[in-house]
């Protein structure tokens, strides 16, 4: 009986299956399993990015999607146009990878580049505000020559002791 409901369990598609059921599968697809023994090879023989790049060649340039047993599909974009579709209108529905951000977040903290979620798209919009156009053009009429001029000031200073650096 728990056998059975385990099996029913793995067969039935998650949310995140379903959304990208419309994209094409790889050969040797299996029920449950997926991709995951193709991929094992794959990554056993040290090809996985040449076979990547074949896939998307084979593809043509589209979207395609790689099912692991025990993850969440993934989707792979082949060209520069649905790379910058995904980052610019569509990044929430793309969250990062659970294994990434907890990798990510022992070394990056909690930076814009480490998590993913609410927490990100309040990060992204803070920063968006900080590098908008007018303060680059603030900072490069304003605040470098000051600091170019501390810096000259420095040198001088550092020049007239002799001291070595």
């Amino acid at each position: 009986m728990c056998l059975a409901f385990i099996l029913w369990y793995l067969a039935i598609p998650s949310a995140q299956a379903q959304a990208v059921m419309h994209l094409p599968k790889l050969p040797g697809y299996l029920p449950i399993l997926g991709n995951t023994l193709l991929v094992a090879r794959v990554q056993l023989s040290g090809r996985f990015h040449d076979w990547a790049l074949d896939n998307c060649r084979k593809y043509g340039g589209k979207p395609w999607c790689m099912h692991i047993l025990g993850k969440a599909p993934t989707v792979f974009v082949c060209t520069p146009e649905a790379f910058e579709d995904v980052q610019k209108t569509q990044y929430e529905a793309f969250g990062k990878n659970p294994l990434f951000v907890e990798a990510a977040t022992d070394v990056l903290g909690q930076g814009v580049f480490a998590i993913s979620g609410p927490l990100w798209h309040h990060q992204r919009k803070t920063a968006s505000r900080l590098f908008s156009t007018q303060m680059i053009q603030h900072n490069m009429d304003v605040v470098v020559p000051d600091k170019c001029k501390e810096l000259r000031s420095i040198w001088i200073s550092l020049l007239n002791k002799k001291t070595q650096l």
